[in-house]
């Protein structure tokens, strides 16, 4: 992608300003605006002298195109115009002027409408103007009209006001055809303009900027560019796009400026100019760019290019105003934002925070010189993928699914969508279910998702698959003469309640306790702790984390009021992590377990002295839309009377294929195995078995399945199963 960043062509419109060079340079100069008024129904003509001030004896391409991009007309002819009649009354149209051996160019607008249509118009006419013109001073007078900076198509009354930087009122008409003259001690200076209409006050303003004009000398000895040198990588860390690019542009100036001297050229030279192309990639988290730097001698058409690698490490992040966070008025922030039009032409958006994205992708295109304005925005948000996942998106997730409660919004339903297919089905459950886990490894890249605010709107019964969303992508069709509205919304996979920017997370204190009982307990031997509330509590889902010891293994987890199947959970030698989503919104007395750790002890002693409440790490969620859960601090009471050592207990699981069933100890053999459905009916049944470790087929078993073993001893062990 190339990036022009000092423009020699002087006829150019770049960041709300106009520039129009002197005519003794016989560069191309176009009327800003062009106004045709139709008398009587009669038609008109315009030809290319309506248009161009400057004198030049070249010959001038000479095209109309509509506002859709349509040529109305085109000739080379200057004595041929274009016949205006009453059905272009109302419309606007772009006219350019070329030169194709120069390649020099300008262009402005021409609106057309009719005495009948003046008196409607100027009911209801504020004055528009342009941001600004650039004016470049050679040794002739320059004049300046109150038509060349308003842009109003309508004959209301306007005063014309200019001051210098000093606030001294340097010139004051309501004649439109007084202009304001531009002088010698005018160079080098800027000055503001206000516009206002005399009838009720309301008013536009922009800035006029003049620069003294420099002739480029071609008799001078031409510089040996292959001097010209810059590092070849660059690295940066923690800065903003825009700072970097800002040194990097002083960097080369100081390149350039010092060969000049060190070959005799005094001052800066109009005879050189460097200009750059760049590919830009987000990865790892740092923002890569690959440039190009070429230096132009104008006199001789020699080049010279340098390469240099620019690497941005964990880039200065920046909130835009215009992309907003779900259905919320929260903005997000971003790393950077590729603007790419249809041939492939691309460039990183130049924008701070005090600009909205349709001003910046316009002055950026017009920086580009891009012909093909038809772009798309691709934006980075480099972010860890579980920031802004719980289990309450997952709780609210299974109710769309089951058709409990359905999604409430088009956000929450396009960041339920965790797989992107279009649909919010088990799979996108399970995907999520499996990161959050640490199942399954994620990185940093493609985990929100940005789309046209329109979609906030749209009918979600019709967002059913990825081609769905083709309209709300980030295309747009820039005009020059009207404002293009650039509104995004931005959705972060997996957080359908929209707490990814919730910071209050991030500085919880403990809200209540839970309770362990404090028990001894023997090496080899197999336990169920109870956690309980000290507090009559509301749940609706939970979040469990253990770290794993040498001398306890957590094994599993259980519930009374929760369905917690293997799935739900992952153990290893560091930890282990249960997620409580499968529950409806129970409310769980005082002194009761909400749920059971199954752990296994490898040494003998006290469980207080063996598994460290700075170890458990548990949020319990009262609400569905809570966003962070209630932090829970743990202790242990004495109770020398309880012991919670599984004696005749077994471990039951589902390993996808078959049903499992482990004796804890040796001692207890099982005889009988059967397996029942919530309606009480027997799926299976065994007898006579005489074995610790017994397999089933799962055969046609689904969904929660109630279990009952009975050991040697005529004990019966019961339980639930989710499969």
């Amino acid at each position: 992608m190339k990036q022009l960043i000092k423009l020699i062509t002087t006829v150019t419109f770049m960041c709300g300003f106009y520039g129009i060079s002197n005519a003794q340079s016989c560069e191309l100069q176009c009327k800003p605006l062009f106004d045709i008024n139709i008398e009587d129904n009669n038609g008109a003509q315009v030809i290319l002298d309506d248009l161009v001030s400057s004198d030049c004896n070249v010959e001038i391409n000479f095209s109309i195109t509509s506002l859709d991009g349509e040529v109305v007309f085109s000739t080379t002819d200057p004595e041929t115009g274009w016949a205006v009649t009453e059905d272009h009354v109302g419309s606007k149209f772009i006219y350019k002027l070329e030169n194709e051996e120069t390649e020099n160019t300008c262009q402005g607008k021409i609106i057309v409408h009719s005495e009948d249509q003046d008196v409607a118009i100027n009911e209801n006419c504020d004055p528009d103007c342009l941001g600004g013109i650039a004016l470049e001073y050679f040794d002739e007078e320059i004049k300046v009209f109150i038509g060349d900076v308003l842009l109003s198509p309508c004959s209301a009354e306007f005063e014309f006001t200019i001051t210098d930087d000093s606030g001294a009122t340097v010139h004051n008409t309501t004649d439109r055809q007084a202009p304001w003259t531009v002088q010698q001690i005018h160079a080098g200076r800027t000055f503001d303009f206000v516009i206002e209409r005399t009838e009720n006050g309301s008013t536009c303003a922009g800035q006029i900027q003049i620069s003294q004009f420099v002739a480029t000398d071609c008799s001078e000895q031409p510089v040996d560019l292959s001097q010209f040198e810059i590092p070849a990588t660059m690295d940066f860390t923690g800065e903003s796009q825009g700072q970097v690019l800002y040194s990097l542009a002083q960097q080369y100036d100081n390149a350039l400026e010092d060969l000049l001297i060190s070959q005799g050229v005094s001052g800066v030279s109009r005879n050189y100019e460097w200009t750059y192309e760049e590919d830009a990639v987000f990865e790892g988290g740092a923002l890569n760019l690959q440039r190009n730097i070429t230096v132009l001698d104008w006199c001789t058409q020699n080049t010279i290019t340098r390469s240099q690698f620019v690497s941005i490490v964990n880039p200065m992040t920046l909130a835009v105003l215009d992309i907003l966070f779900g259905q919320t008025n929260k903005p997000v922030s971003i790393s950077s934002i590729l603007l790419e039009n249809e041939i492939n032409q691309s460039v990183i958006l130049q924008i701070d925070g005090s600009q909205n994205l349709g001003t910046s992708v316009k002055a950026t295109i017009e920086s580009q010189a891009w012909e093909n304005k038809n772009v798309s925005l691709k934006i980075v948000k480099e972010e860890d993928c579980k920031v802004g996942l719980s289990v309450t998106d997952m709780v609210q997730i299974v109710n769309h699914v089951l058709g409990n409660k359905k999604l409430k919004d088009n956000s929450s339903f396009l960041a339920a969508d965790f797989n992107s297919d279009g649909s919010v089905t088990a799979t996108d459950l399970v995907g999520m279910l499996n990161v959050m886990l640490d199942k399954t490894a994620c990185g940093p890249q493609n985990n929100w998702r940005f789309f046209k605010n329109d979609i906030n709107q749209a009918d979600l019964s019709m967002l059913t698959s990825p081609s769905a969303l083709e309209p709300y992508e980030l295309r747009y069709e820039v005009k020059d003469d009207v404002d293009t509205p650039i509104n995004i919304t931005a959705i972060k996979k997996g957080d359908v309640n929209h707490s990814a920017l919730d910071k209050k997370a991030l500085n919880r204190s403990f809200s209540s306790e839970l309770m362990i009982t404090d028990i001894d307990i023997k090496a080899g031997q197999t336990y169920e702790i109870p956690i309980n509330l000290t507090d009559a509590t509301t749940i609706v889902a939970g979040d469990v984390s253990i770290g794993q010891n040498r001398n306890l293994e957590v094994i599993g987890f259980k519930s009374e009021y929760a369905d917690i199947s293997q799935s739900d959970y992952r153990t290893d030698e560091n930890e282990a992590h249960l997620l409580i989503y499968k529950m409806a919104q129970v409310n769980v007395p005082s002194d009761e377990a909400l749920f059971s750790i199954v752990i296994k002890s490898q040494v003998n002693g006290k469980l207080s002295e063996i598994l460290s409440t700075d170890d458990l790490s548990i949020d319990l969620y009262s609400s569905v839309e809570a966003g962070a859960g209630e932090l829970y601090n743990v202790r242990f009471s004495e109770n020398e009377n309880q012991s919670s050592s599984i004696e005749a207990g077994y471990t039951v699981y589902n390993n996808g294929v078959n049903v499992l069933i482990e004796s804890n100890q040796e001692s207890a053999a099982i005889q009988s195995v059967a397996m029942y459905n919530m309606a009480g009916q027997e799926l299976y049944t065994q007898q006579n078995i005489n074995a610790y470790n017994v397999t089933l087929p799962k055969n046609q078993m689904e969904g929660i399945i109630a279990y009952r073993v009975i050991n040697e001893n005529g004990v019966v062990h019961t339980g639930k199963l989710f499969l």
